[in-house]
């Protein structure tokens, strides 16, 4: 759960099983899925599924390789009291 200052209240965040799995292969930490959803450069909308990217850039360790970057896609649904993580994508680089 996430506390959004903008709307004054919490953000309660679900994830599917595929979604969950991902996160974990992927090394992507339940923050910056919350950062990329919140303040991610939206990509799609279509009804109350988006998408949403974003570019870390803090240096990173992926399977004993460092990489300067690391990119996040989301793609989440909009339900009444949550937000739904429907999957996550995760490239590793330098993004400009």
């Amino acid at each position: 759960m996430m506390y959004n200052p903008r709307k004054r209240q919490e953000i309660n965040y679900e994830y599917t099983r595929h979604a969950k799995r991902r996160q974990q292969e992927q090394d992507a930490g339940l923050a910056e899925v919350a950062l990329t959803v919140e303040n991610g450069a939206l990509i799609e909308v279509r009804g109350n599924k988006g998408s949403r990217t974003r570019v870390f850039r803090a240096g990173y360790t992926h399977q004993d390789v460092y990489y300067p970057d690391k990119e996040l896609r989301v793609v989440y649904a909009m339900e009444k009291d949550s937000v739904v993580v429907v999957t996550i994508v995760t490239r590793y680089g330098r993004f400009e």
